[in-house]
């Protein structure tokens, strides 16, 4: 085991050769093994292709979905969509992986972390700004807006800008934190 995370109700192993192993409560899928079953004991994530899902690199977990940062920079998700927050551009359960969006037609790219708050999740690009999806009734996706998003959003720094020189995330239940770097 290279890391583990924990959910509101699951959790999830990164193991050392890039797959995961999830357990807890499945009801809508977060532990990504193509099931709705909750299990008791690790199972193994499935890429939604008949093998498992690799090349993860590092992994984050919300109260009922699982985000899994990709060696390519790219994220898959998977679980509870309720918000909106597998950053699919649907509001549809997923018991398999399935691509974050970019919003344009594309996959998110150049994603460096990620973070998943209960109905919501976060993500520092490369260059150091932030995009958020799902639930945002308390503002927690940061664009200024009251409105959830099923895509990512980009996170503004409240002076008509976007927020940049971001060196980290984090997400808690209903908002989401990021470290400026000096």
């Amino acid at each position: 085991v290279a890391a583990v995370v924990a959910g509101g109700f699951h959790t999830v192993a990164l193991m050392d050769d890039g797959t995961l192993r999830a357990w807890g409560f499945n009801g809508t899928g977060a532990l990504g093994d193509g099931t709705t079953t909750d299990s008791s004991v690790p199972v193994q994530v499935v890429d939604g292709a008949g093998g498992l899902l690799s090349g993860v690199v590092a992994v984050a977990a919300g109260a009922s979905h699982t985000v899994a940062l990709m060696d390519d920079g790219t994220l898959r998700a998977w679980g509870s969509n309720f918000s909106g927050q597998l950053g699919d551009g649907t509001f549809t359960h997923s018991s398999v992986p399935v691509q974050v969006v970019d919003g344009a037609g594309g996959l998110l790219t150049n994603v460096a972390a990620a973070a998943g708050g209960s109905s919501h999740t976060v993500a520092m690009l490369d260059d150091g700004t932030v995009r958020a999806w799902g639930e945002n009734r308390f503002g927690q996706l940061g664009d200024g807006t009251p409105s959830s998003s099923t895509v990512p959003v980009q996170v503004v720094d409240g002076a008509g800008g976007f927020l940049t020189g971001v060196a980290a995330v984090a997400a808690g239940g209903r908002h989401a934190v990021a470290l400026i770097s000096p």
